[in-house]
């Protein structure tokens, strides 16, 4: 709520949700940074899920 994105990942991260932390920095369309917590907390399948994701936002061209 105060906007500390990096410290409601941390706590995220700490309690298992990961993948809220994830979906908090997709609603903010930080893509990147919805990236690199799927890379360091998920499986290849759930990071390959939110590549396609990010791929999607980007358009057709930018995208493929």
């Amino acid at each position: 709520m105060e906007g500390n994105l990096k410290q409601a990942e941390h706590h995220y991260i700490e309690s298992g949700a990961w993948s809220f932390g994830v979906d908090m920095y997709r609603a903010h369309d930080m893509w990147e940074e919805a990236l690199r917590v799927a890379k360091a907390n998920g499986t290849s399948k759930e990071l390959g899920e939110i590549a396609i994701k990010v791929a999607e936002n980007m358009g057709a061209e930018k995208g493929t």
